[in-house]
C-alpha cells in the first residue's frame, strides 16, 4: 500500500484477473447459459415487446449478461454469435444464422432502458460519483489499504443498484483521490504539530550505525527476557525513548484508526530503510511513528502487574510497570484488534465494512 502519489504511478486497484471478472463480458458454460439465458415469465413479456426474433435474441443476450455482471456491454457480432445461436435454439426463435445482426443504436438504447427499469438499476451519474468519493474518503480514515476501500465501494454500488463506473474512474477519481486527500490531511496535521526538534529526532533514524540505518532498531523485539537480552533492550529503549514521546503526542492528533496505524507501520518493512530514505513525502514520519508505537505495544510476555495493568517489556525496562501514565496513549484510545497485519495484497485482514 504505497502512497497514492508514490513515483507518480497509477494506483493498482485490481489485478488483471479480478478486473476481468468484474468488467469483461461474461463467457458462459452451457450450464450457465441455461441459467442466464432462460427468461422468467416477466422477462419473456419484455422480450416480446420486440417483434423480430433476432431482436428478441439480442435482448435476452444483453439481459443475461447484465444479470451476470450488472453491466451493459457493447459487443461485436463475432463475439456474441455463439451465444445468439444458443439463445435462438433454446427459445425456439428460429433465427437463421445469417439473420443475426447488431441492432440499431436506438434499439439497443431501448433494450438497455428496459433492462435497467426491470432490474431497478441506474447508470452512475456525477452526483453518484461524488457521493461514492465521500464514502471512500471516510473509509480511508478507517484504513488506507486499497482492498478495504474497494470492498466498501463495491458494496455501496451494489446496495444502491448503481452500475459500477469505469475502472479508471474507480481507480483515479474515487479510491486514488480519496487516498490522496487522506494523505494531505495527515501531512497538514504534521506541518502544524511536528516541531523542528521532532523532525531532527526522526531524521536521526537514517544515520548509519555500524553500517546499518538506525531505523532498523524500530523493528527489533527481544526474543527472550534473559540478562543479555534485557541489557540490549535497555540500550535500544534509551536510544528510541525520544520517539515514544513524539508518538504519544502526535498519533492521537492524527486520529488514525488501529488498522490505519498497522497499515502505515507496515510501510517500513515494505520500503526498507533505504527506500524510506529516498521518499520525499512527510508520511515517512508517520510510518516511523506508527511502527515505533506498534513495537512498543507488543507484550513480551503478555501479563499483568499486581494492580491489573498490562506489563510490557518497555515498561519493565523503564521501571514504570503498573504506574498510571500521565498521557493517554493511542493504544488506549484505539484498542488494537487481535491478529497480525496481513500482506499488502490479497486478503487484507481488515474489519468487514
Amino acid at each position: 500500500m504505497p502512497p497514492a502519489h508514490a513515483d507518480n504511478k497509477r494506483l493498482r486497484v485490481l489485478d488483471p484477473q479480478d478486473r476481468a471478472a468484474i468488467y469483461d463480458r461474461p463467457m458462459f458454460t452451457t450450464e450457465e447459459r441455461e441459467g442466464y439465458f432462460t427468461p422468467t415469465p416477466p422477462e419473456r413479456v419484455l422480450m416480446e415487446t420486440f417483434t423480430e426474433p433476432p431482436l428478441q435474441a439480442f435482448f435476452i443476450l444483453l439481459l443475461g449478461y447484465f444479470k451476470a455482471k450488472q453491466r451493459l456491454f457493447t459487443v461485436t457480432l463475432a463475439e456474441v454469435l455463439p451465444d445468439l445461436h444458443w439463445i435462438s435454439d433454446h427459445l425456439d426463435l428460429g433465427v437463421a444464422p445469417e439473420a443475426f445482426r447488431i441492432p440499431h443504436a436506438k434499439t439497443i438504447h431501448q433494450q438497455r432502458t428496459h433492462i435497467l427499469t426491470f432490474t431497478g438499476y441506474r447508470r452512475c451519474q456525477p452526483a453518484d460519483r461524488q457521493q461514492a468519493f465521500h464514502i471512500a474518503l471516510q473509509a480511508a480514515r478507517v484504513s488506507p489499504k486499497v482492498p478495504y476501500l474497494l470492498r466498501i465501494l463495491l458494496r455501496h454500488f451494489a446496495t444502491a443498484k448503481i452500475i459500477l463506473p469505469a475502472y479508471t474512474t474507480l481507480q483515479e477519481q474515487l479510491i486514488g483521490k480519496a487516498l490522496t486527500a487522506e494523505e494531505q490531511r495527515i501531512e497538514t496535521l504534521l506541518t502544524q504539530h511536528l516541531t523542528p526538534a521532532d523532525r531532527d529526532q526522526l531524521a536521526l533514524l537514517f544515520d548509519r550505525d555500524a553500517g546499518r540505518y538506525r531505523v532498523t532498531l524500530l523493528r527489533q523485539v527481544p526474543r527472550t527476557l534473559g540478562p543479555r537480552a534485557l541489557a540490549r533492550e535497555r540500550k535500544r529503549a534509551a536510544q528510541l525513548h525520544p520517539l515514544d514521546a513524539i508518538a504519544l503526542r502526535i498519533l492521537p492528533l492524527l486520529a488514525l484508526s488501529p488498522d490505519a496505524q498497522i497499515a502505515y507501520a507496515g510501510m517500513v518493512s515494505y520500503y526498507g530503510a533505504a527506500g524510506l530514505h529516498r521518499l520525499t513525502t512527510d508520511l515517512v514520519n508517520v510510518y516511523l511513528l506508527c511502527v515505533r508505537h506498534e513495537v512498543a505495544c507488543v507484550i513480551v510476555p503478555r501479563g499483568k502487574t499486581t494492580d491489573g495493568t498490562c506489563c510490557s517489556t518497555s515498561s519493565i525496562l523503564a521501571g514504570t510497570a503498573g504506574r498510571q501514565q500521565p498521557v493517554e496513549s493511542p493504544a488506549t484510545m484505539y484498542p488494537r484488534p487481535q491478529g497480525r497485519i496481513a500482506t499488502r495484497e490479497g486478503n487484507d485482514g481488515l474489519p468487514a465494512p
